[in-house]
């Protein structure tokens, strides 16, 4: 099955699940800026994973690795970290 988070690996990842969402399904999409190196960030995860699971047919949950995927993040201007 589709994992309960999906990591968005491109700007373009990113657009098309909100696109999809919005068009097709209607489903709200929550989305974690985050980075491996972030304390904050390792401290929601395991929240933000469990939130997930008990949301997963009303909510879609994703995430956007900020270090790996700068160009999302620097096109919606994210600067600090977790964003959601």
């Amino acid at each position: 099955g589709r994992p309960t988070v999906r990591e968005l690996r491109n700007y373009r990842e990113y657009q098309k699940l909100l696109d999809h969402h919005a068009e097709e399904t209607g489903l709200p999409v929550v989305v974690d800026f985050y980075s491996n190196s972030c304390g904050p960030c390792r401290m929601i995860a395991p929240v933000y994973k469990r939130v997930a699971e008990e949301y997963k047919d009303k909510v879609v949950f994703a995430k956007v690795n900020m270090e790996a995927n700068r160009e999302t993040s620097n096109r919606l201007g994210i600067r600090s970290m977790p964003t959601f």
